[in-house]
């Protein structure tokens, strides 16, 4: 597993967290659970607001890369 650091603009609050996943698309879904749980909103409701192409408002980084 891979460690990824997620940064978040949630309608002007910056979040930042951290989670492992085999992908980036993976970890993506992971930060939407864990945003999610922390704003108190539902998956679906927190996805779209980040895949709307019109906002440039999260980023993604790979923090460690694990060999197989």
């Amino acid at each position: 597993m891979n460690l990824y650091k997620g940064t978040f603009n949630w309608q002007g609050e910056i979040h930042v967290l951290h989670t492992k996943a085999k992908c980036q698309n993976m970890a993506f879904g992971n930060f939407m659970v864990q945003l999610a749980r922390k704003l108190k909103r539902t998956r679906r409701s927190v996805m779209l607001y980040f895949l709307d192409d019109r906002k440039d408002n999260y980023k993604i980084v790979l923090k460690s890369f694990v060999q197989k």
